[in-house]
């Protein structure tokens, strides 16, 4: 017994006044680094492919060889850290463009893996509206058609990022393909969405040429008309391009 109160003694001597205070630190900080190691070590794998990452991103070009490298080293770092959503994501963009170059079989699978890999990263981190638009893409590819999961996808991509510039252009790709088959909210999102892109100033090539192309392409150019007057926005921009950029005539050149 006498024994017990005196090992009793020694610990909250030593948990007390300044040694106390440094032991806690001791632990707290070896606490953080066990939690942490998962993170470091994922980093770490993640490093060998800083270039393909960087072109992942802005869906640059990238050879099979070069594809097969970032998933390899993007399976790796989620088994170290496998509460990293954006891990996932990253490995279905991988997924996305090693269908995009695949037979009709592999890209199947790439596609079903895709979504698989999307929708686990947006379990863990959901307010990633450029995951959100790529489910959508996602779904539309494998299934051919909008479907209910699809838009909700899409839906959640409008609700988590509506001002998004980079995933903008691909979202308009979207709803301007398959425009009938947006429900109200949608329709309001995507006409928000065009006057944005329409009016969006800077270099000619890289804004609104764009959108002029994915106008033509889808024979929208009424509904953007339409959209602009609804919104109270001024048709002398859209007046001033028709003849050149918009006519049927034109489109077709484009």
């Amino acid at each position: 017994m006498t024994t017990g109160l005196a090992r009793a003694g020694r610990v909250t001597l030593l948990l007390s006044g300044r040694g106390g205070t440094l032991l806690l630190m001791a632990l707290g900080a070896l606490a953080l680094a066990v939690l942490a190691a998962p993170r470091f070590a994922a980093q770490a794998v993640l490093l060998t492919i800083d270039r393909q990452r960087d072109a992942l991103q802005s869906r640059a070009a990238l050879t099979p060889d070069a594809l097969s490298r970032a998933r390899g080293a993007l399976t790796l770092a989620r088994r170290l850290d496998p509460d990293d959503g954006r891990l996932s994501t990253d490995l279905a963009l991988v997924e996305l463009l090693e269908a995009e170059q695949a037979s009709d079989t592999t890209r199947q699978k790439k596609l079903n893996a895709a979504i698989a890999d999307l929708e686990r990263g947006l379990e863990d981190a959901p307010a990633n509206s450029f995951a959100w638009a790529r489910l959508a893409g996602a779904r539309l590819a494998l299934e051919g058609a909008p479907s209910a999961r699809m838009l909700a996808a899409l839906r959640m991509s409008y609700v988590t990022g509506p001002y998004v510039d980079k995933i903008m252009p691909f979202r308009a790709s979207l709803t301007l393909a398959h425009w009938e088959s947006l429900d109200p909210e949608l329709v309001a999102f995507a006409k928000q969405e065009l006057i944005y892109l329409w009016e969006r100033r800077g270099v000619w090539e890289a804004n609104q040429l764009p959108l002029i192309r994915l106008i033509c392409q889808n024979g929208r150019t009424g509904l953007l008309a339409q959209t602009l007057i609804e919104n109270h926005r001024s048709l002398a921009e859209f007046d001033k391009l028709y003849p050149t950029h918009l006519s049927p005539d034109a489109c077709a050149k484009l």
